[in-house]
């Protein structure tokens, strides 16, 4: 069985889980890629200024008594941070000091030359790594061979920027993106001579960030008698929850026509059972084309060989490349891939030797790979709102099932498939992606109708699973331990544990804490040599990396031969290696353990039985393996080569594999698997480490199963290694939600996982910060009765837990309000209804919680369709820090264009409740009086107004006086804003909301003969529906108002005198130009619309 998409938990439920590094094995990982990602742009681009919290809007105190705040939570997770968010708009980023003293100095004024650009470029990056300019040649790798890491890159780059680049030269951030993955000194020029003369800059020369290598830990001695783990000073403060995975049920699903585009063929791989025959001719059937492909293996035939069927060797990266580039030239561009070829007959799992994981591997998950990287140009073009598709099938249905009698066998392999759809679904949004664990007991024809299903459903789910009929998905619920119960493993000095992961890193961090408490025996395997036992004394005293590298330059010199900077760096990076292992292994021993280091590959399983054998004959037992082997190579799918995969992936997959085939499990008390939150959630640019970390996570179920002794997966959230983050840096992840584990909290939290953690409790998450945010659901858990209209036909995506993505084709085949909505000749999305999308997915993605208002709403960029449907894309991101005066979450939102270099459309905060405030009475301001206005409310939409009829809900006008007016609206009056939906459940109305924004139009046309569009407002408080019953709209214009800026506030007022919606701070630019918007609709009243009519998004 498999999961939902990565969510993001309440207290009550769930602590898992999105920009930049990682740093050596798990030192930070999950969401840190992209949060780097974002705080290197915003540094780089000064992104400061434009981050400023706006002015703060005055509220007039006349329309309403304040509403009082509901009852302070029970306060959250607290998360230690220097400097906690203050305001909900993206922070600015604090520059590192050396950067921060030249922040001030201005961009020079003249353009550079290209000699002048080159000579600066070299001054700042030998000023920053400590080699002269004059070593430096253009041509050098940035990371292997001066070893300036992506933390680096922000300091670097920024100064860089500063230095060379003008002010009045704009750089856009899709080209900033380029800036900080440009792999040579020689491509930065290019970036900065382009960018000087105004020009874009496109270049292939651009690499992942590399991971940083700390410096080592200071050695900490401890004595007396061995004891657990505990907090002390301010580590007490972090708390880190745990959660486990738990299944729940989802709705059935029938197949639906119209999801296939037929200029665009399927491409499925063959199980050989006869599934994907049958699941292909029924995507024909409803209008799809479709490629069949047998994989033939390493010495097989390729090519076609009959009308639509082909044969290739799916392991293989040259022969799938050649099989997709064939099936181009014979049917046209991919529209999408179905992964069936893991649904084969295989050799069971507990006879498997490594050879034949090895190829089971290769056959399920390398193949996929292979397949989406080949195919990424076509999928990732077509894109939103064409079908495109990656589904891949697993038989893991029934891995999930509590009852031993209700299990299913399941090949733990096939977690790596999980891994890298749920990248895949974070890299490509506009790609539906899922994987689908069927029941391996369900006969095929069962099988086959539920993956059609699955590829017709368009629910935004990307995984899912079934036990027989029964469609399941799993969810994260916090599963705290019992912190007072005995322990049920325990670790003395007569103890023996094996480490693999070397001397270095988090796992050599846990070991020293083990050597610290209980001194027991530690046997530690890495592939680098054990250091000599003293360092030389030409560097021995140096500290700096600028020393050490002019003492390694300086011996090199001596030599007499030619030196380049690629063997300083080389020889800086081993010395910093061998630092740390040296002072690791010495503060184990100085604690008391007896410290053995091997220099071995974990995934040579000869060597690795030899050291297991030589281990019992030594010390007659073994009680415990902690296994950290790993490596990171983070780049984009379609950027990562088949070595860097194999690299990545094997390296956990193969030494996992040895381990739980030498390790006598009879006798072994705990076997734990260091893994990452990138595994069960998914991570951009991490397809290939999620996917190895899912084959641990099901390894370890599997095994867990049938060795008597406790087997855990640790899927951690990001460690903060000493020396990894700088200040800056670490206030920067904390307002955007990434908490890191610091070093004291997360060895406690093994030391805990232990002793209490029980047998049976195969998969554990270990993650805070914003990863225990209230859950984000998905479209599929969503309460039937909730139906949020403007999310129909929306795709859904996580980008990390507290982070949900939709993407959603705005159609006025569809959205047929957009036809009553027209400025100068071109539909527009109205603020109202971009007010209710982004409501609407923050609701469907944390159901247990009520929206209870919108804040700071900015139109940044209006939404226009010139072309026909286009698609945008609404990315909802929970605040960490919760809001003080309710309880709840807020969560920041955005409207962007749906390509990932175009702009910002709409952002505000959407604020949530566990229930929706009492709805305070209304109180008209002193001394209104309201004269009659001079239009019916016909003529005052033909004349004044630019809204069609589906936007026509003034139904009387009231009055009108110097400070505002009053209506009723009838939410009943206007016909269908969407096809097909007579009634739709909203969740505020935009019809009703932005009714009341056409009435504060006819007050400015009545008082100025002006047209006023609005841009912002302060805050919408949301007391109940306005779709309800009719309701009085009162219009209060502010005082501080001048033309042509004006502020008011709007109430939705029931007919009990009570307040359901409030808008605040509405702010609006008049201008007598824009009357030329009014009369495009008049005369015209459409025809209602048949119920349940939907059409094909």
């Amino acid at each position: 069985m498999v999961g939902a998409p990565p969510l993001a938990s309440a207290p009550e439920g769930l602590a898992g889980g999105a920009d930049a590094v990682m740093a050596q094995f798990q030192a930070l990982m999950e969401r840190f890629l992209e949060t780097q990602r974002k705080v290197m742009l915003a540094y780089l681009q000064g992104a400061g200024a434009e981050a400023a919290a706006t002015p703060t809007l005055a509220v007039s105190q006349q329309v309403a008594p304040a509403v009082t705040p509901l009852p302070a939570s029970i306060p959250a997770p607290a998360v230690v941070t220097p400097e906690p968010a203050a305001v909900p708009a993206p922070p600015p980023v604090v520059p590192t000091p050396a950067a921060a003293a030249e922040a001030s100095a201005p961009a020079p004024v003249e353009r550079m030359t290209r000699e002048q650009l080159t000579g600066e470029l070299l001054r700042i990056v030998g000023e920053r790594t400590g080699y002269p300019p004059e070593m430096l040649d253009l041509d050098v790798d940035i990371e292997a061979d001066l070893g300036i890491d992506s933390i680096k890159r922000v300091e670097i780059l920024g100064n860089v920027r500063r230095a060379c680049i003008p002010n009045d030269v704009h750089v856009g951030e899709k080209a900033m993106e380029q800036l900080t993955t440009i792999k040579t000194l020689r491509g930065i020029a290019d970036w900065l001579e382009k960018s000087v003369a105004g020009g874009s800059v496109e270049t292939k020369d651009a690499a992942a960030p590399a991971p940083v290598e700390p410096p080592a830990a200071a050695p900490a001695a401890t004595s007396g008698a061995p004891q657990a783990a505990q907090p002390t000073g301010e580590d007490e403060l972090v708390v880190i929850p745990r959660s486990m995975l738990a299944v729940v049920d989802a709705p059935s699903l029938n197949a639906q026509a119209g999801r296939f585009a037929p200029d665009r063929v399927l491409l499925v791989t063959d199980d050989g059972r006869g599934i994907a025959q049958t699941v292909g001719d029924e995507v024909q059937a409803l209008g799809g084309r479709v490629a069949l492909v047998r994989h033939s293996g390493a010495l097989g035939p390729s090519g076609q060989v009959e009308d639509g069927v082909y044969l290739a060797d799916l392991t293989d990266p040259g022969s799938v490349a050649r099989l997709v580039e064939q099936v181009r030239l014979v049917h046209g561009p991919l529209g999408g891939i179905v992964h069936l070829l893991p649904l084969a007959v295989r050799e069971d799992f507990d006879a498997m030797d490594l050879a034949g994981w090895r190829a089971a591997l290769a056959r399920d998950v390398k193949s996929l790979f292979h397949l989406a990287r080949a195919a990424a140009p076509d999928l990732t073009l077509a894109g939103t709102g064409s079908g495109a598709c990656v589904l891949a099938a697993t038989t893991m249905g029934g891995a999930y099932d509590d009852a031993p009698a209700r299990r299913r066998p399941f090949f733990p392999g096939q977690g790596g498939i999980a891994g890298l759809v749920k990248s895949l679904a974070l890299e490509w949004p506009g790609v539906h992606c899922k994987v689908v664990g069927l029941d391996a007991e369900s006969a095929a024809a069962l099988q086959a109708e539920q993956l059609l299903a699955e590829l017709t459903a368009g629910d935004g789910l990307v995984e899912v699973g079934y036990h027989g009929a029964q469609r399941r998905i799993v969810q994260p619920r916090l599963s705290p331990h019992d912190v007072g119960s005995p322990a049920r493993v325990t670790i003395d000095a007569d103890s023996v544990v094996l480490v693999t992961g070397g001397a270095r890193g988090i796992t050599a961090e846990v070991a020293a804490e083990l050597a610290e408490r209980y001194r027991p025996t530690l046997v530690l395997v890495g592939r680098s040599p054990r250091p000599e036992p003293q360092e030389s004394p030409a560097t021995r005293e140096l500290a700096s990396p600028h020393g050490l590298k002019a003492a390694l330059l300086e011996g090199m010199r001596q030599t007499g031969a030619p030196v380049t900077v690629a063997q300083v760096e080389a020889a800086y990076q081993r010395l910093v290696k061998d630092r740390e292992i040296r002072a690791n292994l010495a503060r184990m021993e100085r604690a008391g353990s007896r410290v053995r280091y091997v220099q071995a590959d974990a995934r040579d399983e000869r060597a690795m039985r030899s050291l297991v054998e030589a281990i019992y004959r030594e010390h007659g037992r073994l009680d415990g393996v902690i296994h950290g082997a790993g490596v990171i190579e983070d780049k984009l799918l379609e950027d990562k080569t088949p070595e860097s995969f194999d690299r990545v992936f094997d390296t956990k997959t193969e030494s996992a594999f040895v381990l739980s085939r030498i390790l006598r499990a009879d006798s072994l008390r705990f076997l734990a698997l260091f893994g990452s939150a990138a595994g069960p959630f998914g991570n951009r640019g991490q397809a290939d480490y999620a996917a190895a970390n899912e084959v641990l996570n099901k390894l370890a179920l599997h095994l867990g199963r049938t060795w008597p002794g406790r087997v855990v997966s640790l899927s951690w959230g990001p460690w903060q290694k000493t020396g990894m983050v700088t200040p800056e840096l670490q206030r920067e992840f904390a307002k955007r939600g990434i908490e890191l584990i610091s070093i004291p909290t997360g060895c406690r939290l093994f030391d805990q996982e232990l002793r209490h953690g029980q047998r049976g409790e195969s998969e554990v998450i270990l993650a805070g910060g914003a990863w225990s945010a209230p859950r984000a659901e998905t479209a599929a858990t969503i309460a039937p009765a909730r139906a949020l209209p403007l999310l129909h036909g929306a795709t859904f995506a996580n980008g990390g837990g507290h982070v949900v993505e939709a993407v959603r084709t705005l159609d006025p085949a569809y959205d047929l309000y957009l036809a009553d909505h027209s400025m100068d000749g071109s539909p527009v999305l109205p603020l109202a209804v971009a007010t209710e999308l982004m409501a609407e997915l923050v609701q469907k993605s944390w159901p247990d919680l009520q929206v209870v208002g919108v804040r700071e709403l900015q139109l940044l960029k209006g939404v226009v369709l010139e072309n026909g449907p286009r698609p945008v894309r609404v990315i909802a991101r929970a605040q960490v820090e919760p809001p003080p005066d309710r309880q709840g979450i807020d969560v920041n939102v955005e409207i962007r264009d749906a390509s990932a270099s175009g702009p910002v459309h709409y952002r505000a905060t959407v604020e949530m409740a566990p229930e929706l405030p009492e709805p305070p009475r209304f109180v008209a301001p002193d001394g209104t009086v309201l004269r009659p206005f001079p239009l019916s409310v016909g003529e005052a939409y033909r004349q004044w107004l630019f809204h069609g009829p589906r936007l026509q809900a003034i139904t009387e006008i009231e009055g009108i006086s110097e400070r505002g007016s009053r209506a009723v609206l009838d939410a009943s009056a206007p016909p269908p804003a969407l096809r097909g939906q007579s009634h739709p459940r909203w969740l505020i109305d935009p019809v009703i909301f932005d009714s009341g924004l056409q009435l504060f139009l006819l007050w400015t046309r009545a008082q100025l003969d002006k047209t006023t569009l609005p841009s912002r407002f302060l805050r919408y408080r949301r007391f109940g529906s306005l779709s309800e019953t009719k309701l009085r709209c009162h219009v209060n214009v502010l005082e501080r108002s001048r033309d042509p800026l004006y502020y008011l506030d709007i109430a939705f007022v029931g007919p009990d005198g009570r307040l359901r919606g409030l808008l605040e701070g509405m702010e609006g630019t008049s201008s007598r130009a824009l009357n030329r918007l009014v009369g495009a609709h008049a005369g015209r009243r459409p025809a209602a619309e048949a119920a349940g009519d939907s059409p094909s998004l």
